[in-house]
């Protein structure tokens, strides 16, 4: 018997067998380097009526850490986040319980595993179905986690009933990107201070991109912000996007870390969904469809299939026939 914190992650396949097979590859590279990189361990992969699963722990022998729970609501976190950008996989939910389980060998001796067995382990399961969408764990996952995380970032959840479990408890999600308006609203918006010259060069860069709008010749212009640690390069982001707001420029923005480093194109294909409002599309074939409605050059849609990987499509032909 061992204190352990248990994740279970849920999803949707496609129906194609290949894709789904496709699917479930990436999910488990997302998964697995997730979880590597926090020291906890990913123990199992089934499939059933609801999707595919996924089962997780954090706190086995010979990887126990004082901080599991909060481990367990970051990895959690991070594999939403990711599997978000993974087009073939949709309905995303993660329950994560912490408590005491069996964690051992069960089955015959020519045929058996390793897994972790109790009414936390159920409870995990049970989050992962009655609240879709979303990371939710339990009350004790939320108290030992905000030891580490931050507390403003756990939301409790209406109360629903979960089969086999008496008394839940409080129910909360997990979710760093919480509206917090209000308390923005509050604060005072303390000017920039000595960057009059940088932020002169900015205006004159979005004048020019202005003047050239209407040029078909024109070249793309970037700015590039480089710096040491702690020496304002994020403040200076922000002052830069305010500017182009009061410039009447439009304003989307991507950000990533480190644990988005092992997923190709993750920056470049947030950009095109966002710019090209692909967040609506619920397939690969209606992200396709949507995407050849934005393409007016005919050489373009023939040459399409090989930006494939980097706009997270499937079109296999290059034929100047119909695509398929």
């Amino acid at each position: 018997m061992r204190q352990v914190s248990v994740l279970f992650v849920n999803m949707s396949l496609p129906h194609n067998v290949y894709d789904a097979a496709e699917a479930v590859q990436k999910a488990y590279e997302v998964i697995y380097e997730t979880v590597r990189r926090l020291k906890g361990n990913l123990n199992k992969v089934f499939s059933f009526d609801k999707g595919c699963t996924f089962v997780v722990i954090f706190g086995l022998p010979g990887d126990k850490h004082d901080d599991d729970p909060a481990r367990a609501v970051t990895a959690g976190y991070r594999i939403m986040e990711i599997l978000h950008t993974v087009l073939e996989i949709t309905n995303e939910s993660i329950g994560i319980t912490t408590g005491r389980a069996f964690c051992g060998v069960v089955g015959h001796l020519d045929r058996h595993e390793y897994t972790v067995i109790g009414s936390k382990v159920n409870m995990a399961a049970r989050l992962m179905m009655n609240y879709p969408g979303i990371v939710s764990c339990d009350e004790e996952t939320y108290k030992a986690a905000i030891t580490k995380l931050n507390k403003q970032d756990f939301e409790s959840l209406p109360f629903k009933t979960l089969k086999g479990i008496a008394e839940p408890g409080v129910i909360r999600e997990y979710n760093r990107d919480h509206d917090r308006i209000t308390e923005e609203d509050d604060e005072f918006d303390y000017p920039i201070l000595g960057r009059e010259k940088e932020q002169e060069l900015f205006r004159k860069l979005l004048r020019e991109i202005k003047a050239e709008d209407s040029h078909l010749d024109s070249k793309g212009k970037f700015v590039l912000i480089v710096g040491d640690t702690g020496i304002g390069k994020t403040r200076m982001l922000e002052e830069f996007m305010d500017v182009a707001e009061n410039e009447e420029f439009r304003m989307d923005f991507v950000e990533a870390d480190m644990s988005h480093a092992q997923t190709p194109f993750y920056v470049v294909q947030n950009l095109i969904t966002t710019l090209l409002q692909l967040e609506g599309c619920n397939s690969v074939s209606e992200r396709e469809a949507k995407i050849l409605d934005c393409i007016e050059d005919e050489d373009l849609k023939t040459e399409l299939c090989l930006l494939n990987d980097l706009l997270g499509t499937h079109v296999c032909t290059r034929s100047t026939g119909d695509l398929h």
